[in-house]
């Protein structure tokens, strides 16, 4: 089973969510976070948990009033805080970065299941 696979499947779903959501950037940023908000930087190869901790950084930097450990992973909470301060300028930079990211594991897919199918012949 291809190693990253959970973490492929949840950026597949933000990224669509981004191409044909409805809104702005922000809107459809809100929509792509309710995908990957489980998501960990151990469901990524090494060399992009970073990439991912910056997205979730960036997503949830502000937190509602109350009990921010507990809101840690969350952007909603008193008028969504979170979305609500970003810019749509900024929301297309995590949009990119989460779309970079979804196209890095799509290529190490197609490369995983290229090489499954060679060992196998």
């Amino acid at each position: 089973m291809f190693p990253y696979s959970y973490a492929h499947e949840k950026l597949s779903i933000a990224v669509s969510a981004l191409a044909i959501g409805k809104g702005d950037a922000r809107s459809r940023l809100g929509v792509a976070f309710s995908a990957i908000a489980f998501l960990e930087p151990s469901h990524f190869p090494p060399e992009h948990e970073a990439e991912f901790v910056w997205i979730k950084h960036e997503l949830t930097k502000r937190h509602p009033r109350g009990d921010s450990e507990s809101r840690e992973w969350s952007i909603y909470g008193e008028d969504q805080s979170n979305l609500n301060h970003m810019t749509n300028r900024s929301a297309s930079r995590v949009a990119e970065k989460l779309v970079d990211l979804n196209y890095y594991l799509q290529s190490a897919y197609a490369e995983w299941h290229e090489a499954l199918i060679r060992s196998s012949k």
